[in-house]
């Protein structure tokens, strides 16, 4: 919205000095005087626009620099209002006069404040960015390191499970082999003494 309402400033003021150059030509009969209220009608629009994107960027920034933001405009907007006003009442070098003096001026100022607004939303930006950024990196991070080494500690757990399982198995074969060893055993001795 920054970016947008200074490209509309600068339409506005590039109407208004486009307007003040077809009221000189026509002065010298070189330019209808349709063709120069149809440059002033643009630059009306231009500034229209640039109102209406000044006020929709302005509910994006609270406080003070929402208040300086329109004020700059609104001054914009005043010289815009007198330069055409006199381009309209035929008023040519008072109209190149507040070209000079107080358009110029006034949209330095407001170009200024868009800057320094776009380039604080741009930083806003990059911060987010930043922070998005390190969230990422630790994702990453636990991607890569702790979830391998979480997928090992669980394969080595359940491979231990096994090992005990096996190990337990043989116990059981050792311990029934023993069993039927002394079932055997006890069987045979048993034999002999009852014949």
């Amino acid at each position: 919205l920054s970016e947008a309402s200074l490209g509309a400033a600068a339409t506005t003021r590039n109407g208004v000095v486009q307007a003040q150059v077809l009221a000189e030509a026509r002065s010298l009969g070189v330019a209808t005087a349709d063709e120069v209220d149809l440059a002033i009608e643009q630059a009306e629009a231009a500034a229209v626009e640039l109102g209406n994107r000044v006020e929709r960027l302005g509910a994006f920034w609270s406080g003070e620099d929402a208040v300086v933001l329109q004020g700059r405009a609104d001054a914009f907007s005043a010289s815009v209002g007198d330069a055409v006003a006199a381009l309209r009442s035929g008023e040519i070098e008072e109209s190149a006069r507040l070209l000079d003096e107080q358009l110029s001026e006034s949209y330095l100022t407001l170009a200024y404040g868009l800057v320094t607004t776009r380039d604080e939303a741009m930083a806003r930006v990059a911060l987010v960015g930043e922070y998005a950024g390190r969230i990422a990196d630790a994702a990453r991070f636990l991607v890569v390191v702790v979830v391998p080494v979480a997928v090992l500690v669980a394969y080595r757990r359940r491979q231990r499970a096994r090992d005990l399982e096996h190990e337990l198995e043989k116990q059981r074969a050792v311990g029934q082999a023993q069993d039927d060893f002394i079932q055997n055993l006890s069987h045979e001795l048993r034999t002999p003494l009852t014949a």
